[in-house]
């Protein structure tokens, strides 16, 4: 027993000496520092991808919301009364893939017909439609006339994210 705990000692002393620091590499001097060569692509993501990244990521809270004519028989103007429409006048069919964002977001840079993919859902969805002001960090998730899809996604937290050039 004497003889097992002796050798894990050692092993043990061997190795903490190793990682204390006590064998680092000698430092460079500054005669041999690197001088900057030409950028690769791989370097530059505006010569990789044609353009800079700004891809924002943001936690939100997300709800769903259904077309709905008005109890009052309104009509807009700008399109018959079976198309709803979105803040910027803009026609929601039942089949747009589109959310409405509190005005908040406007200034993260989340403006009409900004592409958004939203965590847990499949494709982009287009920012066509705000909020109401009393809503802050909160996006609508339109779900058509299908209130059933609406009632089921409920109130859930999701990670949404976009990006920040203006020509998506």
């Amino acid at each position: 027993m004497k003889k097992g705990i002796s050798s894990f000692l050692i092993l043990t002393a061997t190795f903490l000496t190793g990682c204390t620091g006590m064998n680092k590499p000698p430092a460079p001097s500054p005669s041999s520092a690197k001088t900057p060569g030409p950028t690769l692509a791989l370097d530059n993501p505006e010569l990789t991808f044609g353009r800079p990244l700004a891809c924002n990521i943001l936690d939100v809270q997300a709800f769903s919301y259904v077309a709905k004519r008005s109890k009052h028989g309104k009509k807009k103007k700008a399109a018959p009364a079976s198309a709803p429409t979105g803040a910027w006048g803009d026609v929601l069919d039942k089949d747009t893939k589109c959310i409405a964002v509190s005005p908040d977001l406007l200034g993260h840079g989340l403006t009409r017909n900004t592409k958004v993919k939203i965590q847990g859902l499949d494709g982009e969805y287009r920012v066509l439609d705000t909020m109401s002001d009393r809503w802050t960090k909160s996006i609508d998730i339109y779900q058509g006339a299908d209130l059933g899809a609406a009632l089921q996604w409920g109130s859930r937290g999701v990670r949404i994210s976009w990006d920040q050039n203006k020509d998506n």
